[in-house]
């Protein structure tokens, strides 16, 4: 069995020139690799750059990767925290 593994830090779906959020962009780059399991960091949620979003769970859906884990590692003192998070095609 083939297994093909992406790590991605994301920035909290903030980046490219124009330095906004955009979570398709992050659903396009990560699609265009089919990847099995998806390791990601620097994954946010309710926090107001993410747009309250649970970012790992919208990722997960979008992309059709059922399975997740989330690890925060950073919380803000105004709200919100990131941290790192595995999406899958198999249980984790």
């Amino acid at each position: 069995m083939r297994l093909k593994i992406l790590s991605y830090n994301i920035h909290k779906c903030i980046g490219g020139l124009d330095r906004r959020y955009d979570l398709f962009r992050v659903v396009d780059t990560i699609s265009y690799y089919e990847p099995d399991f998806v390791l990601m960091q620097e994954v946010a949620q309710r926090s107001k750059e993410s747009h309250y979003e649970s970012q790992v769970n919208k990722l997960g859906e979008l992309l059709g990767l059922q399975h997740r884990s989330y690890f925060v590692n950073v919380r803000k003192r105004r709200g919100g925290e990131y941290g790192n998070a595995i999406l899958s095609r198999f249980p984790l």
